[in-house]
């Protein structure tokens, strides 16, 4: 992300799909946004119009993120624009935002707020994740955003042939042909091939050879099941992407003991931040944009402290957990809270 701050505006630029992501956290309804644009230019009586290229100012309604297109959009009314655009204040307007364009945000932005998320999702790293079974192989896509199922491809072989050298390295074969697909559409960094343990000896000699790194996984159960295992594996965060899973497992086995060195739910979670308390704070995406305002605080209260901040995403296993749980949660330093009493 490109950062420009000026005296009462801020200026954005978006590098990697992590920042268009980054963008939907932070513009929130009501805030004033200016950026070059497409309108269409009414002719005379109404008839359509030229589509032109305009520079406008939008007071902000609602935006939506598109992790399939990777892109977003931002809808408002139009507050400011060129004299030529005769009529156009009040008017409704989207704003396609892509890698690249700029926004410029009039309002001031916390620093310390914005490098905390840009350092929760900046980067480019992607891992295309095959996971393998005898009967089928699933695809997803992981990223610092979260988890895309791509889809599934049966062994069509009859059941009682699967087991057989030729039916086994023929449905391999077609497994590393969609692989190959995958890498062209999704452009990821590293391809992780996940298999059980008496299978993945023969993805390793069948699937050797592919456009980008491969790291081999050995898992209990491969196929749709396999992709949720491999969230929990922990590997994944080895490599950078957070998806929570480990940190939600420490806030179940807390909770579970009745130890008071955990935090659930926005008041718990803002008390501990104004002591100083939180080691790790998590929050569910979609609660994070629900509860923006209210999240900035506490967030810049856990930074300051030393603390660490994720951001969820809401597809991934540990998102669904955090959300039962409220959509905020907290790891704490010491015993904060006597649970139980």
């Amino acid at each position: 992300m490109r950062i420009e701050y000026g005296r009462d505006y801020v200026d954005l630029t978006p590098e990697f799909d992590e920042d268009l992501f980054i963008l939907y956290l932070i513009i929130n309804e009501g805030d004033v946004i200016y950026s070059w644009t497409v309108r269409e230019i009414r002719g005379k009586e109404g008839e359509r119009g030229e589509r032109e290229k305009v520079y406008l100012g939008l007071r902000v309604i609602d935006v939506e993120y598109h992790e399939f297109r990777e892109g977003m959009r931002i809808r408002g009314v139009i507050v400011n624009y060129p004299e030529w655009l005769e009529g156009a204040g009040g008017s409704h307007h989207s704003v396609d935002v892509v890698r690249g364009q700029t926004l410029r945000f009039v309002k001031q932005i916390d620093r310390d707020f914005l490098e905390s998320l840009i350092k929760a999702f900046s980067g480019n790293l992607r891992v295309l994740v095959a996971s393998i079974s005898v009967e089928e192989t699933a695809f997803a896509l992981m990223s610092r955003i979260g988890i895309r199922m791509l889809g599934t491809m049966p062994n069509k072989s009859p059941p009682s042939k699967r087991a057989g050298s030729y039916e086994l390295t023929a449905y391999l074969r077609d497994v590393g042909v969609n692989l190959s697909r995958y890498i062209g559409q999704t452009k990821p960094s590293l391809v992780m091939l996940a298999a059980p343990s008496m299978l993945l000896d023969s993805v390793k000699k069948s699937i050797a050879s592919l456009a980008v790194p491969v790291k081999y996984v050995a898992i209990h159960e491969g196929g749709i099941t396999g992709i949720g295992e491999v969230q929990r594996l922990g590997v994944l965060e080895e490599m950078g992407i957070e998806l929570g899973s480990n940190s939600m497992d420490e806030v179940m086995r807390r909770l579970s003991r009745g130890s008071g060195d955990v935090a659930i739910g926005m008041d718990e979670v803002r008390t501990a931040a104004e002591q100083g308390a939180i080691e790790r704070l998590l929050v569910e995406e979609l609660f994070f944009k629900e509860n923006a305002k209210s999240l900035q605080g506490i967030i810049l209260s856990c930074i300051r402290a030393g603390g660490t901040v994720s951001i969820i995403p809401k597809g991934s296993e540990a998102g669904q957990r955090l959300r039962g749980l409220g959509g905020v949660a907290a790891l704490l330093r010491f015993e904060f809270f006597l649970k139980g009493n």
